[in-house]
């Protein structure tokens, strides 16, 4: 490119942004989108709430000062169901490590349509020694309804003082 044409084509493609953006107030368009939506008109499926727990409703997990690691392996699941209102599960930690650890079990109930998770529980096993196993048991309030997946998960390490 000459040295004469440089600028040229840099003015080229300044002045129709400049053109554009001094006709706007810097606020970003949604494309005419909201204006056209009609309050009264049905939402689509995806967009419907479903009764799912709230952030705050969900048992939350523990911290670890040391860890953690994922452990599924090292957890059976026995019992994992759902009936109106109420869930449970249960079923076995053991320790695969070669030191003593605590396991944390989480069982999420999942809504089969959506994949909201609709409730959480959660069961310490502390200070299991290396090669030893436990029981454990959880339990947790759901949403009427058919339909809820049991998600089962594990994790070891060493708790965090409380």
């Amino acid at each position: 490119m000459t040295r004469t044409a440089l600028p040229v084509v840099a003015l080229a493609v300044l002045v129709p942004v400049l053109l554009l953006t001094s006709c706007s107030d810097g606020s970003v368009s949604d494309g005419g989108a909201a204006a056209t939506a009609s309050p009264a008109s049905p939402a689509s499926p995806a967009s419907t709430p479903s009764p799912t727990a709230t952030a705050a409703a969900l048992q939350e997990l523990p911290a670890f000062s040391v860890g953690p690691n994922g452990v599924i392996a090292d957890v059976t699941t026995d019992v994992c169901e759902a009936g109106p209102g109420r869930a449970t599960a249960s079923g076995t930690a053991t320790n695969s490590g070669r030191f003593e650890r605590d396991v944390v079990v989480v069982v999420s109930w999942v809504a089969a349509q959506s994949s909201d998770v609709v409730a959480r529980a959660v069961d310490r096993v502390e200070d299991l020694p290396p090669g030893q196993s436990r029981d454990w048991s959880l339990s947790a309030e759901v949403p009427a309804g058919d339909g809820l997946l049991c998600v089962p998960t594990a994790y070891a390490g060493q708790l965090a003082a409380p």
